[in-house]
């Protein structure tokens, strides 16, 4: 038995986290991350200027590795980290980040691939308020992961 601080990180934002998790023990290759929010939520994060506002159609705002992308955008790419954690650490966790002008909230894909079969999984969340980058199951995920310290039965 190992003695010292046990770390629990909760999905926020994120759907499928505990099956990315899982294939992790049974086989587990490749893990590919995208985020796309509309160029406001970059622009007010600082991962973009506000030039950008005005593009008429989705960009990338980054593509490489989830340690990259966490060091590079820490306000956008948490989930990323988080990602690489449950999977195939964020060296080989690949991430795209993209500003898209027709979406009004976070849209987070994970695809996973391994022996353990395939993974997709996709959630479109509405952000907290006008002003905010997160989302409001982030704070559902949050009011989960304190409860269930003290719930008999957990899911």
């Amino acid at each position: 038995q190992r003695a010292g601080t046990q770390v629990f990180l909760c999905a926020g934002a994120l759907v499928g986290i505990d099956a990315l998790a899982a294939a992790r023990h049974v086989g587990l290759a490749q893990v590919r991350y995208e985020r796309r929010a509309p160029p406001a939520t970059w622009i007010r994060s600082g991962a973009l200027g506000a030039e950008q506002s005005t593009a008429a159609e989705s960009f990338e705002v980054f593509s490489g590795s989830a340690r990259e992308a966490a060091l590079r955008f820490p306000k956008n790419a948490n989930v990323a980290a988080t990602i690489a954690l449950a999977g195939v650490g964020s060296e080989a966790t690949r991430v795209v980040l993209v500003a898209d002008p027709a979406h009004t909230g976070n849209t987070h894909t994970i695809h996973a691939e391994g022996a353990f079969g395939e993974l997709r999984a996709q959630i479109s969340a509405r952000t907290l308020s006008a002003t905010s980058t997160s989302s409001m199951i982030v704070a559902g995920s949050l009011a989960r992961a304190v409860l269930a310290r003290e719930d008999r039965i957990v899911v």
